[in-house]
Protein backbone atom coordinates (compact mmCIF):
# COMPACT_ATOMS: atom_id res chain seq x y z
CA UNK A 1 0.00 0.00 0.00
CA UNK A 2 1.33 3.35 -0.68
CA UNK A 3 1.76 6.67 1.40
CA UNK A 4 -0.99 8.25 -0.44
CA UNK A 5 -3.29 5.38 -0.07
CA UNK A 6 -2.85 4.76 3.73
CA UNK A 7 -3.52 8.33 3.99
CA UNK A 8 -6.68 8.30 2.15
CA UNK A 9 -7.97 5.52 4.76
CA UNK A 10 -5.99 6.97 7.76
CA UNK A 11 -8.59 10.15 7.04
CA UNK A 12 -11.47 8.10 6.50
CA UNK A 13 -10.66 6.30 9.55
CA UNK A 14 -10.25 9.30 11.51
CA UNK A 15 -12.82 11.02 10.45
CA UNK A 16 -15.35 8.33 11.81
CA UNK A 17 -14.12 7.57 15.35
CA UNK A 18 -15.12 9.48 18.41
CA UNK A 19 -14.80 7.43 21.64
CA UNK A 20 -11.74 7.60 23.54
CA UNK A 21 -11.75 3.92 24.05
CA UNK A 22 -11.33 3.12 20.13
CA UNK A 23 -9.36 6.03 19.43
CA UNK A 24 -6.57 6.38 17.33
CA UNK A 25 -4.37 4.71 19.32
CA UNK A 26 -6.35 1.83 19.67
CA UNK A 27 -6.58 1.71 15.81
CA UNK A 28 -2.85 1.79 15.81
CA UNK A 29 -2.37 -1.01 18.48
CA UNK A 30 -4.35 -3.20 16.72
CA UNK A 31 -2.61 -2.64 13.12
CA UNK A 32 0.58 -2.97 15.25
CA UNK A 33 -0.20 -6.43 16.20
CA UNK A 34 -2.01 -7.33 13.22
CA UNK A 35 1.36 -6.73 11.45
CA UNK A 36 3.79 -8.78 13.74
CA UNK A 37 0.99 -11.68 13.74
CA UNK A 38 1.72 -11.47 9.88
CA UNK A 39 5.28 -12.35 9.95
CA UNK A 40 4.43 -15.53 11.44
CA UNK A 41 2.09 -16.15 8.48
CA UNK A 42 2.35 -16.92 4.85
CA UNK A 43 -0.02 -15.62 1.61
CA UNK A 44 -0.45 -12.60 3.64
CA UNK A 45 -2.45 -9.44 1.92
CA UNK A 46 -0.70 -6.53 3.49
CA UNK A 47 -3.29 -4.29 1.53
CA UNK A 48 -6.28 -6.34 2.83
CA UNK A 49 -4.84 -6.45 6.27
CA UNK A 50 -4.07 -2.85 6.88
CA UNK A 51 -7.55 -1.39 5.28
CA UNK A 52 -9.30 -3.76 7.61
CA UNK A 53 -7.35 -2.53 10.77
CA UNK A 54 -7.93 0.64 9.83
CA UNK A 55 -11.88 0.07 9.05
CA UNK A 56 -12.72 -2.38 12.15
CA UNK A 57 -14.47 0.26 14.35
CA UNK A 58 -15.00 2.86 11.98
CA UNK A 59 -19.53 2.74 13.13
CA UNK A 60 -18.74 2.53 16.89
CA UNK A 61 -20.43 6.07 17.49
CA UNK A 62 -23.76 4.56 15.32
CA UNK A 63 -23.31 2.42 17.93
CA UNK A 64 -22.96 4.30 20.69
CA UNK A 65 -25.83 6.31 19.33
CA UNK A 66 -28.37 3.55 19.01
CA UNK A 67 -27.28 0.44 20.98
CA UNK A 68 -29.64 -1.94 18.37
CA UNK A 69 -26.67 -0.96 15.80
CA UNK A 70 -23.82 -3.71 15.81
CA UNK A 71 -20.61 -1.71 14.98
CA UNK A 72 -19.42 -4.69 13.09
CA UNK A 73 -22.35 -5.06 10.45
CA UNK A 74 -22.70 -1.13 10.50
CA UNK A 75 -18.64 -0.96 9.75
CA UNK A 76 -18.91 -3.18 7.51
CA UNK A 77 -21.67 -1.45 5.07
CA UNK A 78 -19.56 1.54 6.10
CA UNK A 79 -16.33 0.43 4.87
CA UNK A 80 -17.83 -0.96 1.69
CA UNK A 81 -18.95 2.03 0.25
CA UNK A 82 -15.79 3.80 1.25
CA UNK A 83 -14.19 1.26 -0.62
CA UNK A 84 -16.46 1.22 -3.69
CA UNK A 85 -16.61 5.32 -3.66
CA UNK A 86 -12.99 5.31 -4.14
CA UNK A 87 -12.72 2.97 -7.03
CA UNK A 88 -11.98 -0.21 -4.96
CA UNK A 89 -13.86 -2.84 -6.83
CA UNK A 90 -14.51 -6.62 -6.19
CA UNK A 91 -11.26 -7.40 -8.69
CA UNK A 92 -9.43 -5.01 -6.35
CA UNK A 93 -9.19 -2.86 -9.87
CA UNK A 94 -6.97 -0.01 -8.08
CA UNK A 95 -3.93 -0.53 -7.15
CA UNK A 96 -2.87 0.20 -3.82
Amino acid sequence: MNKETFSMFENFMLSCIDDSAHDKEHIYRVLYNALEIAKTESNIDYDVLICACLLHDIARKEQFEDSSVCHAMAGGIKAYNFLVNNGFGQERGRNC
